[in-house]
Formats: structure tokens, sequence, C-alpha cells
């Protein structure tokens, strides 16, 4: 099974087990439906499969097993909601797990560092300035961020950017800056200046390539 999100955990699962040969009517019955579920995994017997289900939808699945007489049973219930069960009447130590909780959710839910690469002619600082106009900057929530729009606007308000990439892993936003080539030519370059040659010589013929 593979491993269970934060966000999973935080709105809790359980976990149940059917027969192998049922699998293929319950993942029939999971399209049918629009059930989500978290991942399957088969006993070391190869006999039976278990599947996390969220919790909020566990008794609607539940039901539809019965009415497609999929065998299912719950082998555990885990995440959050399962820990403050547990805990009981003991408010304390529930307040304190759930702030500890939501803490460690908010921390998680921020961009905490944007790292910029590429830029020559541009600083640091004049990129962050662009994406802190779009919307992306150091505490603001991932979930409020669109890498793709960021990305459009500053190449729209900023002439010297040519591209950009903006992408977003754990709470560090990652971003990839092309300036735009400078074709200026100098002054120097357009002044007459003498050919002199290593060796004495005559021309015989001359090609111009700029």
């Amino acid at each position: 099974m593979k491993k269970i999100s934060f966000s999973a955990w935080l709105m809790g699962y359980c976990v149940a087990e059917l027969p192998r040969s049922c699998c293929e009517e319950f993942l029939n019955l999971c399209m049918r439906y629009g059930f989500s579920y978290y991942g399957m995994s088969i006993d070391e017997d190869a006999k039976r499969v278990r599947v996390a289900l969220p919790l909020r939808a566990y008794k609607r699945v539940l039901s539809a097993c019965k009415v497609w007489q999929i065998r299912i049973r719950t082998v555990a219930r885990k995440g959050f909601p399962e820990l403050v069960r547990r805990c009981g009447c003991r408010w304390g130590l529930t307040v304190g797990v759930f702030l500890s909780v939501l803490m460690l959710f908010a921390s998680q839910s921020v961009i905490w560092r944007i790292d910029v690469v590429g830029n020559e002619r541009l600083t640091r600082e004049e990129i962050i300035a662009s994406l802190e106009e779009e919307g992306l900057c150091v505490g603001a929530l991932k979930a409020d961020v669109n890498g793709d729009s960021v990305e459009q606007r500053v190449m729209i308000k900023n002439d010297e950017v040519a591209w950009m990439s903006v992408n977003i892993i754990g709470t560090v936003a990652h971003v990839e800056v092309k300036e735009v080539i400078d074709t200026e030519v100098k002054d120097a370059e357009t002044k007459p200046a003498n050919l002199v040659a290593l060796y004495d010589g005559q021309i015989v013929a001359l090609e111009v390539y700029s």
C-alpha cells in the first residue's frame, strides 16, 4: 500500500480487507460511484487485498459493497480522528495534538524559500520583486499560487525575461529564468578600422560577413 499523505491522515481513513477474487468487482464499484481510495496491497498469502479508504466516504462504500455482494471487512481505523477518539476525555492532550498537527499542516502549506537560477543581468532582488507582484512570495499559501499564471504575467510585464519556469516542491519555490539575449551593437563595432596583416601580402579578394 502506498504511503498515506498527511492530508489523508488528518481527515482519517479506514483500512479494509476483501478477498482477492472480489478485487475486480470492487474496482468497478469505485469507478461507477466515484469512490476514491489511497492504495491497495496484497497479503503475503496472496488471497486477500487491503485497501485504504477515506473515513468520510467509508460508510457509503460499505453500503455499496453490501448491495453488490462484495465481502469486505474493516481491519483498522487510522488518522487524526482515531487518535482523538483514543485520547478520550484527556482534552488537554487532544487540544495539544490538534494544535501541533495544525501547525505542522500550516507549515507545509506555505512557501518558505524562493530559489532563483539562470539570471545574469537581472539581480535576484529584481526577480523576487516581480514574483511578489504576482503573489509568489515567502509566506504565501501554496494553494493560492498558480505557477503557470505567475510565469506568464512576469514575462509579459518584464521585457528582460524571455522565459521563466516556476516549480513548487515542498515548501520551496524553484524559479528558473532565461533572459532576453542582448543584441545591442556596441559603438566601437560600427566605427571604421584598419585591417592589419601579420605578414606582407596583397589582398586578392574580399568577402564581408558583418
